[in-house]
Protein backbone atom coordinates (compact mmCIF):
# COMPACT_ATOMS: atom_id res chain seq x y z
CA UNK A 1 0.00 0.00 0.00
CA UNK A 2 1.36 3.37 -0.98
CA UNK A 3 2.07 5.91 1.70
CA UNK A 4 -0.43 8.76 1.80
CA UNK A 5 0.84 12.29 1.32
CA UNK A 6 -0.39 15.51 2.83
CA UNK A 7 -1.61 18.45 0.76
CA UNK A 8 -2.27 21.86 2.23
CA UNK A 9 -4.37 24.30 0.23
CA UNK A 10 -5.96 27.67 0.84
CA UNK A 11 -9.57 28.11 -0.23
CA UNK A 12 -11.99 30.99 -0.09
CA UNK A 13 -13.94 31.57 3.11
CA UNK A 14 -17.17 30.98 1.18
CA UNK A 15 -16.01 27.58 -0.07
CA UNK A 16 -14.77 26.60 3.39
CA UNK A 17 -18.14 27.57 4.90
CA UNK A 18 -19.97 25.48 2.29
CA UNK A 19 -17.74 22.45 2.96
CA UNK A 20 -18.21 22.99 6.70
CA UNK A 21 -21.97 23.01 6.28
CA UNK A 22 -21.82 19.76 4.27
CA UNK A 23 -19.61 18.29 7.00
CA UNK A 24 -22.17 19.27 9.62
CA UNK A 25 -24.98 17.64 7.62
CA UNK A 26 -22.94 14.47 7.21
CA UNK A 27 -21.64 14.53 10.78
CA UNK A 28 -18.04 14.43 9.53
CA UNK A 29 -14.93 16.55 9.93
CA UNK A 30 -14.31 19.28 7.36
CA UNK A 31 -11.04 17.59 6.38
CA UNK A 32 -12.86 14.29 5.73
CA UNK A 33 -15.42 15.96 3.46
CA UNK A 34 -12.66 17.79 1.56
CA UNK A 35 -10.72 14.51 1.24
CA UNK A 36 -13.87 12.72 0.00
CA UNK A 37 -14.41 15.44 -2.61
CA UNK A 38 -10.84 15.21 -3.87
CA UNK A 39 -10.97 11.41 -3.95
CA UNK A 40 -14.15 11.60 -6.03
CA UNK A 41 -12.10 13.51 -8.61
CA UNK A 42 -9.31 10.91 -8.64
CA UNK A 43 -10.42 8.88 -11.70
CA UNK A 44 -10.84 12.06 -13.75
CA UNK A 45 -7.45 13.38 -12.66
CA UNK A 46 -5.72 10.18 -13.76
CA UNK A 47 -7.63 10.13 -17.04
CA UNK A 48 -6.68 13.77 -17.70
CA UNK A 49 -3.03 12.97 -16.92
CA UNK A 50 -3.03 10.05 -19.36
CA UNK A 51 -4.59 12.23 -22.05
CA UNK A 52 -2.00 14.97 -21.48
CA UNK A 53 0.82 12.44 -21.77
CA UNK A 54 -0.70 11.07 -24.98
CA UNK A 55 -1.07 14.58 -26.39
CA UNK A 56 2.60 15.31 -25.75
CA UNK A 57 3.65 12.25 -27.73
CA UNK A 58 1.44 13.11 -30.74
CA UNK A 59 2.68 14.58 -33.94
CA UNK A 60 1.69 18.15 -34.77
CA UNK A 61 -0.54 16.84 -37.55
CA UNK A 62 -2.36 14.52 -35.14
CA UNK A 63 -2.90 17.41 -32.70
CA UNK A 64 -4.42 19.54 -35.45
CA UNK A 65 -6.93 16.78 -36.16
CA UNK A 66 -7.63 16.10 -32.52
CA UNK A 67 -8.19 19.65 -31.23
CA UNK A 68 -11.48 20.31 -33.09
CA UNK A 69 -12.80 16.94 -31.89
CA UNK A 70 -11.86 17.74 -28.29
CA UNK A 71 -13.50 21.15 -28.47
CA UNK A 72 -16.69 19.64 -29.91
CA UNK A 73 -16.81 16.87 -27.27
CA UNK A 74 -16.09 19.35 -24.47
CA UNK A 75 -18.96 21.57 -25.59
CA UNK A 76 -21.27 18.55 -25.77
CA UNK A 77 -20.31 17.46 -22.24
CA UNK A 78 -21.01 20.96 -20.91
CA UNK A 79 -24.41 20.96 -22.61
CA UNK A 80 -25.22 17.54 -21.13
CA UNK A 81 -24.23 18.62 -17.62
CA UNK A 82 -26.24 21.85 -17.95
CA UNK A 83 -29.26 19.87 -19.21
CA UNK A 84 -29.06 17.49 -16.25
CA UNK A 85 -28.64 20.28 -13.70
CA UNK A 86 -31.51 22.25 -15.23
CA UNK A 87 -33.74 19.16 -14.92
CA UNK A 88 -32.75 18.69 -11.27
CA UNK A 89 -33.46 22.36 -10.62
CA UNK A 90 -36.88 21.94 -12.25
CA UNK A 91 -37.58 18.97 -9.99
CA UNK A 92 -36.64 21.04 -6.94
CA UNK A 93 -39.00 23.80 -8.04
CA UNK A 94 -41.80 21.25 -8.56
CA UNK A 95 -41.15 19.96 -5.04
CA UNK A 96 -41.46 23.55 -3.76
CA UNK A 97 -37.78 23.64 -2.77
CA UNK A 98 -35.71 26.73 -3.47
CA UNK A 99 -33.30 26.05 -6.33
CA UNK A 100 -29.57 26.46 -5.67
CA UNK A 101 -28.21 29.99 -5.91
CA UNK A 102 -24.70 28.85 -6.81
CA UNK A 103 -24.48 27.29 -10.25
CA UNK A 104 -21.75 25.89 -12.45
CA UNK A 105 -20.50 28.47 -14.94
CA UNK A 106 -21.93 26.68 -18.00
Amino acid sequence: MKKKKMLQVQISAELYDAIKEIADYENKAVAQVARDMLQALEPGVFQALEMMKAALSMTEEARKTLIPDLERHSKQMEENVKYGLDNIEGSLKNAKVDPPQHKLPL
